[in-house]
């Protein structure tokens, strides 16, 4: 991956500043600078190999008098498109779950307890595109969508749970966030509908 598409993060770490700089810097951009979580090599080299990048931070919460504290390890994934948004629908979308699933299964083997995707992730950003179609063939079902049935499928394999969202078919869009158990059954569908580009969660 060139340097210029490795982030900010990356030319932070090699801006020359002392360390009390990149510190404050830091501070100003995100608020606090998290510990980074160790990840094995193997796990690394994978990501490379697939194209996407792999990190670990972590967030410590202020500690409850009445309960034990509980770590619980959250893979968030950003994704991109893979092929041509002149590809076919159903390739572009076959090309997604190809690569997801690549980023999940990593995921699960850094010790990821839930897993959670962007919205949308199934398709290119359409929704400033004058045209209907192709874009509103991406719409699929959240109850047994070609989707629902991947992440499924990923949910069954140990220490994976997924929240995903969908637009179902109906009167408008509507974000729709949905939950798998790691047996792969549906546990839970939550929708909002969307105004104006904006979700009233």
């Amino acid at each position: 991956m060139p340097p210029t598409l490795q982030g900010l993060d990356f030319f932070l770490n090699r801006s020359g500043w002392t360390d009390a700089q990149l510190e404050e810097v830091v501070r100003l951009l995100y608020g606090k600078r998290l510990q980074q979580l160790s990840i094995a090599q193997r796990l690394l080299d994978s990501a490379q190999e697939a194209d996407f990048e792999l990190k670990g931070f972590q967030m410590v919460a202020q500690e409850e008098q009445c309960r034990r504290p509980r770590k619980v390890r959250v893979a968030a994934i950003q994704n991109k498109i893979v092929l041509s948004t002149s590809a076919p629908v159903q390739a572009q979308r076959e090309a997604l779950h190809h690569r997801v699933g690549k980023m999940i299964d990593a995921a699960a083997r850094a010790g990821a307890q839930i897993v959670c995707l962007q919205e949308a992730w199934t398709m290119p950003f359409a929704f400033c595109t004058r045209e209907r179609l192709p874009w509103t063939e991406f719409g699929e079902s959240a109850e047994d969508g070609p989707t629902t049935k991947f992440l499924s499928e990923l949910a069954r394999r140990p220490f994976v749970e997924h929240s995903s969202r969908h637009f179902p078919h109906g009167r408008g869009d509507w974000k729709n966030a949905q939950k798998s158990h790691p047996a792969g059954r549906r546990l839970q569908r939550g929708a909002c509908p969307v105004a104006a580009g904006r979700a009233k969660l």
